[in-house]
């Protein structure tokens, strides 16, 4: 299910997690254990705007992720967003 939630961060009170060089494992279970709403929409809608992104980064050999520091550390793309061939 795809799905939203609007978090003030400010509930988190002193604790340093903007600049932070350390994992920042509270945030992250506050952003998951907020209540979310679901987020309406169809699969021709998604796969409209799949089509649309593939078009585009094939036009203009768009590979934004190859700029990024410390890339090796991301976790490998779903299959359906990769490029294939």
């Amino acid at each position: 299910m795809k799905a939203y939630a609007v978090v003030d961060l400010r509930v988190l009170g002193n604790y340093d997690w903007r600049l932070s060089e350390r994992n920042v494992w509270k945030v992250e279970r506050l952003l998951l254990e907020w209540p979310h709403r679901p987020i309406r929409s169809s699969k021709a809608r998604e796969r409209r705007w799949r089509i649309r992104y593939r078009a585009f980064r094939e036009a203009h050999d768009y590979k934004p992720w190859k700029f990024y520091p410390r890339r090796d550390r991301w976790t490998e793309l779903p299959a359906d967003v990769r490029r294939r061939g």
